[in-house]
């Protein structure tokens, strides 16, 4: 678990600072999460073509292509990117603030 930041611990002259980068990595978030959920659906078609084919296209030159694509797009998703952003933002929100 992500260790919390409390709010009165920063210099309140940089609360403004703080929150207007908050705001913009919310921003980001809500773009990076549409663009994961097309990455999850591209994955899905990907490992589908795989699957089908990777007996019949192995020792093509253009597979090796499509199997680091493949293992590429596998570790993005398990990286949780998108849980790693909103962990980071809600280290500066008091507990109270987060559960709204």
């Amino acid at each position: 678990m992500v260790e919390q930041l409390p709010r009165t611990s920063i210099d309140p002259a940089r609360h403004a600072a703080i929150d207007a980068q908050l705001k913009t990595l919310k921003l980001c978030a809500r773009k990076l999460q549409a663009a994961l959920s097309l990455q999850a659906t591209e994955l899905q078609i990907l490992q589908r073509l795989y699957y089908k084919n990777k007996n019949q296209h192995r020792g093509a030159l253009f597979w090796r292509s499509v199997s680091e694509m493949r293992r590429l797009m596998e570790k993005t998703e398990k990286r949780d990117l998108l849980g790693s952003i909103n962990a980071l933002r809600v280290r500066f929100y008091d507990k109270a603030q987060v559960q709204k």
